[in-house]
């Protein structure tokens, strides 16, 4: 395929024009980003045309924060407030859409900074769009908010647990969630072990995506984050 490289595990994605071809994406992800599309929704991709073998999306112009540099920036408490502004609003259109079935709504299950799209503002980085919707699935909004609290805060073993839980703060009072911390602690937790188990499973059943996390050092570096989180942050 010709086209410019996007990076990332998932589909081999390149850009043509102002379009991303890549492999297929699962035929629920397809039906939510066209119900999405539907509702006026701008901040994801719009599904050109899709088949078993291949998809085609709109680009967003903008950048992903894929390398360390922009990634620090991603945790920084403004990018904070605008992402969880942007995963709340998502959540907000599909609860009680035919999609979300008897759960709370449709969640993107892969909220993290380099499945987010950036752009500079008057120097400032700042979250236009979400991509890489392939786990979406009917959910409940914690399960979300337990990934954006996992991977937009900067946890970890060189990290500061009170600027983490800082961060964790403004995620849950800029989503207006009021049920507490330690059911979203527990859930990071849950969320962690979902991942690990996920990369393992897959990469044993010879999954090409899963394999190369494995080998990147996914495992690893997912438990080293579940080490951190019951350590500093569950009561």
């Amino acid at each position: 395929m010709s086209g410019e490289p996007l990076g990332g595990y998932q589909g081999a994605p390149r850009r043509l024009g102002g379009t991303v071809h890549r492999g297929p994406i699962p035929d629920f992800s397809v039906l939510v980003l066209k119900e999405l599309r539907r509702r006026g929704w701008r901040k994801a991709p719009v599904v050109i045309a899709s088949n078993a073998d291949s998809c085609v999306l709109s680009y967003i112009d903008g950048m992903a924060a894929t390398t360390r540099m922009l990634r620090n920036e991603a945790v920084q408490l403004e990018c904070l407030t605008e992402v969880t502004r942007i995963v709340r609003e998502f959540h907000d259109l599909l609860a009680g859409a035919d999609l979300a079935g008897d759960r709370e709504v449709v969640c993107h299950n892969d909220l993290q900074p380099p499945n987010t799209i950036y752009r500079r503002t008057s120097g400032r980085l700042l979250p236009v769009a979400l991509i890489d919707w392939d786990q979406a699935a009917p959910g409940d909004r914690l399960d979300d908010l337990a990934q954006l609290c996992w991977r937009f805060t900067g946890l970890g073993r060189s990290a500061s647990c009170e600027t983490v839980r800082e961060r964790i703060a403004v995620i849950l009072r800029t989503y207006g969630w009021r049920a507490g911390t330690q059911p979203v602690t527990k859930a990071m937790l849950r969320c962690q072990q979902k991942a690990r188990d996920q990369i393992q499973v897959g990469a044993g059943d010879g999954d090409d995506m899963f394999q190369r996390l494995r080998d990147a050092g996914a495992l690893e570096s997912i438990q080293r984050d579940r080490d951190w989180t019951k350590a500093y942050l569950v009561d």
